[in-house]
């Protein structure tokens, strides 16, 4: 598989960052600032997610998905059963049904099996909100959260199944009975560098 090539055809129209800060100016529950835009790549993704093992079968989501980039990577490199993006800015949500289009048209038939049989799908709506008992692999790019939204995102990732795996960019640490810090690491972005926390869900729900 030629992750490249399939990167290309599926992006290469598509500008996240023109649609993000233009997008902005809409929402005033946050600031310009906590809706930085940022990108990963191909090799961020596998790096990343390498580091909690996915198995067959198991559920991915990234919250604060913009264009899809990681829901697409984490499916193209990894045999998870489900992939799925929540993203708030609406123009963003539509570039990322754009995507998926082109990729179940002129992709997806292209490749195994396996990978014909999985579910990607995009959710356009506030992180803080999403349902994501059924994760198993959680990814935020909140390199920008304050602690005021790190509170909440701690309240989501305690929504997470005991055992779940939740790998957020940020340097700040999440403190929480429910989620042990299991490693923390640099990791090159398509933008530079973030900080990884990776965290495990323990206990009940």
């Amino acid at each position: 598989m030629d992750i490249a090539a399939i990167d290309s055809r599926l992006f290469a129209s598509i500008s996240g960052h023109a649609i993000s800060s233009k997008a902005k100016e809409s929402y005033r529950q946050y600031t310009a600032f906590e809706l930085t835009y940022g990108e990963v790549t191909p090799k961020a993704v596998e790096t990343f997610l390498s580091r909690v093992n996915p198995k067959q079968g198991q559920v991915f989501y990234d919250l604060g998905s913009g264009t899809g980039k990681a829901v697409f990577y984490a499916a193209l490199q990894f045999p998870f059963r489900k992939c799925v993006g929540v993203e708030l800015v609406p123009d963003l949500h539509r570039a990322s049904q754009e995507v998926l289009a082109i990729y179940d048209k002129e992709i997806c038939q292209t490749l195994d099996d396996y990978r014909r049989t999985q579910e990607i799908s995009f959710i356009q709506g506030d992180m803080f909100d999403a349902d994501i008992a059924d994760a198993d692999i959680v990814f935020s790019h909140a390199t920008c959260f304050g602690p005021d939204l790190l509170l909440r995102m701690r309240r989501t990732l305690e929504g997470m199944k005991p055992g779940a795996h939740a790998i957020i960019a940020n340097p700040l640490k999440i403190e929480s009975d429910a989620l042990e810090e299991i490693l923390v690491e640099p990791c090159d972005m398509g933008w530079g560098t973030a900080t990884l926390r990776y965290y495990r869900r323990i206990g009940g729900q």
